[in-house]
């Protein structure tokens, strides 16, 4: 990582521009999608989440993979990559969330992708704190961020589309 930058509008101001559309096709394998997802396991950064049973919510399986940007958050300090950059900055990681969700977020459209901004990861339980004071019952001995997400799609000389081998969703 050859550059440290401080500062939400800095940051945004780094990233790309904002996305065209999103493709997304069916995808036909021959074998299960956890099995297929469980070939890119050991790649940084490749986010799976599976649909389970047959209720009609649970439509979707949807992979990411080789993220352009990586973000995590920790006692106040949101840290992450994109390209061969690297920042950090102080900031509350509801309000980096948003910003960051905001500027990717997809125009209302006639589609029924579940994602709207294009962001894998997760939201620990923890980041409660950020909310309230509460006492702490357990140990954090993991270290884990409390804030983790993953952006997959990429943007290519003015139109944008996921990356080949990126994100496809595949319904059940």
């Amino acid at each position: 990582m050859n550059e440290n930058r401080t500062g939400m509008e800095d940051l945004l101001e780094l990233l790309p521009a904002p996305f065209a559309g999103i493709l997304s096709e069916p995808l036909a394998i021959a074998e299960s999608f956890a099995e297929f997802a469980g070939r890119f396991a050991d790649e940084t950064g490749t986010v799976a989440l599976l649909s389970g049973g047959g209720h009609d919510s649970a439509r979707f399986h949807v992979l990411g993979l080789r993220p352009w940007l990586t973000f995590r958050e920790r006692a106040g300090k949101v840290t992450g990559e994109f390209g061969d950059s690297a920042f950090e900055v102080e900031h509350d990681p509801f309000d980096f969330l948003q910003a960051i969700s905001a500027r990717y977020r997809r125009a209302e459209s006639d589609d029924d992708l579940p994602l709207r901004s294009g962001l894998l990861g997760y939201l620990a339980y923890d980041l409660k704190d950020v909310l309230e004071v509460l006492p702490r019952t357990s140990r954090d001995d993991l270290l884990l961020p409390r804030l983790w997400m993953a952006a997959t799609f990429r943007s290519s000389a003015g139109s944008t589309r996921p990356a080949p081998g990126s994100r496809r969703s595949v319904r059940n």
